[in-house]
């Protein structure tokens, strides 16, 4: 259950951010760090790649001194840096990289799986899956299935 609430909260965070309001998606990032780190979830983070990066760029950095979210927030911005670093994130072509979670989504789509599958395979919600699909639309400047496997396929994603 932490683990979903983490996860809806990250997404809300970027909708808020994307929206310009940088203080409800402040919020909602020091509430997804604070169920987090107790429990040392990373990876939920991660996966989100460059948009949780310039999420901890705007982060409220005083409302998190002293708590137990604090190193992780440290931790996860140094994570992001390494890999920012190592490159290792694919290039859409058009500005912006796939998280490791959206090229998954994305071979996941070229499979065939219908929404429901696809987001039982990875065990996130339908409606949070469609959220990644939107995302993965909009880096691939795609807006349909057969058009993100093709332009994976021709980016050499897939």
């Amino acid at each position: 259950m932490a683990h979903r609430s983490v996860e809806l909260l990250l997404l809300r965070a970027q909708a808020h951010k994307h929206g310009g309001n940088l203080a409800y998606s402040s919020a909602d990032l020091c509430r997804a760090l604070m169920i987090a780190a107790p429990k040392q979830y990373l990876r939920v983070f991660l996966d989100e790649g460059q948009e949780l990066g310039a999420l901890l760029d705007d982060l409220n950095w005083e409302t998190l001194h002293g708590s137990e979210a604090a190193p992780l927030a440290r931790r996860l911005q140094a994570s992001l840096r390494t890999r920012e670093d190592d490159g290792h994130l694919p290039t859409t072509g058009v500005g912006e990289q796939l998280t490791k979670r959206e090229v998954s989504i994305l071979k996941r789509l070229e499979s065939g799986l219908s929404n429901k599958e696809i987001a039982e395979a990875i065990f996130v919600s339908e409606g949070t899956l469609k959220w990644h699909l939107h995302n993965v639309y909009g880096k691939l400047a795609v807006k349909s299935r057969p058009g993100a496997v093709a332009k994976g396929r021709m980016l050499g994603i897939l």
